[in-house]
């Protein structure tokens, strides 16, 4: 197995800009996860994950 960077439950929030420019530079620390900006497709587990990351990228 690989090592992944986020757990299998990992779900991006729903989330207001603001909050989601914090997330992607700075993670959520209180979670334990790295700045957003840090996950790469391989780290996700499903499809919809991984739009919604090319989305956040934008």
């Amino acid at each position: 197995g690989k090592f992944h960077r986020l757990p299998k439950e990992f779900e991006f929030p729903s989330i207001d800009p603001l909050g989601a420019w914090i997330l992607w530079w700075f993670g959520d620390a209180s979670r334990g996860y790295p700045p957003y900006k840090a996950i790469s497709s391989d780290d996700l587990d499903t499809p919809n994950k991984k739009a919604t990351l090319s989305e956040w990228s934008i």
